[in-house]
């Protein structure tokens, strides 16, 4: 599942097209609540966090960066 805040970032349209098709679930919640988004921001930068230092501290290419997030998940 995805959580997206409201914002417009994204066509909403184009988007939930390309998610349907890929089978992914989308919510949609309220544009800057901080209560609302709050843990799913706390978790995407902890998950940055530790993907960045996976790739420091092991010395990995930059093109190595999607196997180290995924690692990390």
């Amino acid at each position: 599942m995805l959580v997206i805040d409201g914002g417009r970032e994204f066509s909403i349209k184009e988007f939930n097209n390309y998610a349907k098709s890929v089978g992914m679930n989308v919510l949609y919640i309220v544009p800057y609540t901080f209560k609302q988004n709050k843990t799913p921001k706390c978790i995407s930068g902890i998950i940055l966090g530790m993907a960045r230092l996976m790739i420091i501290k092991a010395n990995l290419l930059e093109y190595l960066w999607d196997e180290a997030y995924k690692t990390v998940i």
